[in-house]
């Protein structure tokens, strides 16, 4: 089921346009939150590269100065210390690279699960995601992937096969029918918000 698919059955029940226009705006901020990401990994790469050349070409000085056999000289001591600073830069500079990136990992992967599990009619995709997000890691080809049991497929078929076994979690995109008022809907489901407390509770308890 595509995203616009879901939003035209979405938009049948009641408070429909509020759900799709919610999930909307949620599916925006990660994309939005992701590129920025990314955009500041760029930034710190380039300022790595940077750095990283500023290093060389001093190193290169100094060992140019080790084999004349001035390294006594108030230049080359000058110069020592300014690899030192660089050095120590570089470090910092590379270490700041490799936390953007963990942030950006974090939100791309965020944004697909929200984004499957959305697409596979779950109540609380936020929340949700929350839980299976654990499973989703990166694989040879750098492609954000779902495993379980030794098994990998796409982020959507893993929201699919999560929330098989959680009825519960599902959102019931049927009109209601003639039965009796108030009655809960079959399998357990519901319509209402779903806490990350309620999900785990309901996750401990799928195969009792």
């Amino acid at each position: 089921m595509t995203l616009a698919e879901l939003y035209a059955l979405l938009e049948k029940l009641d408070q429909g346009s509020v759900m799709v226009e919610t999930i909307k705006g949620e599916i925006t901020r990660l994309n939005a939150e992701a590129k920025k990401h990314r955009e500041a990994k760029e930034t710190a790469e380039a300022e790595v590269q940077k750095v990283s050349k500023e290093r060389d070409a001093l190193q290169g000085q100094i060992d140019i100065m080790s084999t004349s056999n001035g390294t006594d000289s108030a230049e080359y001591k000058a110069i020592a210390k300014e690899l030192d600073v660089i050095k120590e830069q570089f470090a910092a500079e590379k270490k700041a690279r490799e936390e953007e990136q963990a942030k950006r990992t974090a939100a791309e992967i965020t944004a697909q699960a929200v984004d499957a599990l959305t697409k596979c009619n779950a109540l609380e995709p936020k929340e949700f995601a929350k839980l299976i997000i654990p499973n989703i890691k990166e694989n040879e080809l750098g492609e954000y992937k779902y495993f379980a049991e030794d098994k990998e497929m796409s982020i959507e078929e893993g929201a699919t096969a999560w929330l098989k076994t959680r009825p519960w979690a599902v959102r019931d995109t049927q009109k209601p029918g003639s039965g009796s008022p108030g009655k809960p809907p079959a399998g357990g489901r519901q319509d209402g918000p779903v806490s990350l407390k309620d999900a785990i509770s309901a996750s401990l308890h799928v195969n009792e």
